[in-house]
């Protein structure tokens, strides 16, 4: 059968068209439900980058995401995750967006484990290579 084609312009129409539909229903169901005109996502915007006042919210140290977050959610995987960064050159093309993402969040004063939360599969991508180096040494050394 024939395939349908669509240019860019076309789907960047069917795009706009979306986010416009999207935004309207957002802004129509919190609006009833807060009784007041409200976009949720523009306000968040306007606090926490405008006005600069997310760090009303609570505030922690630079190496926080580093030192208490990233162990916390990764466990056992996070000193993994160091060590595959280390022995494996092609997991690091993965994890270095990954860290200066995280780097550049750990900026802002007020942190959430949520807003790095996408990075933990590629940390944990790092710490399976890791078990797997480590896996094929035991096998090395154990040889009779």
């Amino acid at each position: 059968g024939k395939t349908k084609q669509i240019s860019v312009w076309g789907a960047l129409k069917h795009c706009i068209v979306m986010a416009f539909f999207c935004v309207g229903i957002t802004i129509l169901v919190d609006s009833i439900m807060w009784k007041r005109l409200l976009w949720p996502e523009f306000e968040v915007l306007w606090f926490n980058s405008v006005l600069n006042k997310s760090s009303e919210w609570g505030t922690h140290a630079f190496h926080w995401y580093f030192t208490s977050a990233l162990p916390r959610s990764l466990l056992a995987a996070y000193p993994l995750s160091l060590f595959g960064f280390l022995v494996d050159r092609r997991v690091r093309s993965f994890t270095f967006p990954a860290l200066a993402f995280i780097l550049l969040y750990s900026k802002l004063p007020h942190k959430e484990l949520r807003f790095i939360l996408s990075s933990v599969p590629i940390f944990n991508l790092s710490a399976s290579i890791a078990c797997n180096r480590m896996y094929g040494l035991y096998d090395y050394l154990n040889m009779k």
